[in-house]
């Protein structure tokens, strides 16, 4: 088991959390955790930074491992566009980005893009 260090988007700002990951590796973690949503979860947290390009950003300023989690399998992201993501960043930072935790979605992140929320048992569906 790795001494992880999660970077939540919906907390900090992306810069603020390129510190943060930076400060977590001094500190001797072990992997960054991050996770993948379009908004925050509340007007209190107000950030909420887009993933992709940050991962990019603090692989390239660190050297730990990196996971990411509460990918959707909804509207936001086509699965050939998060293979794409994916097989960029596998390129670039072989062995760097461990895992991913896809999930069926979130209406916080899919209802931006315009269309009716499905319920639980299709969303299980499109996730399969």
């Amino acid at each position: 088991m790795l001494n992880g260090y999660h970077a939540s988007h919906e907390q900090f700002s992306p810069s603020q959390l390129l510190d943060c990951v930076q400060a977590a590796e001094c500190a001797g973690f072990e992997a960054i955790m991050t996770s993948d949503h379009l908004a925050p979860w509340s007007e209190r947290q107000g950030n909420s930074g887009d993933n992709w390009a940050w991962l990019g950003t603090a692989m390239a300023k660190t050297t730990l491992p990196f996971g990411s989690l509460a990918i959707p399998r909804g509207w936001r992201y086509h699965p050939v566009v998060l293979a794409h993501l994916i097989a960029t960043l596998s390129e670039m930072f072989p062995d760097r980005l461990r895992w991913i935790a896809m999930g069926s979605g979130e209406a916080l992140n899919e209802n931006t893009v315009g269309r009716s929320w499905p319920n639980k048992t299709e969303r299980n569906k499109r996730l399969e």
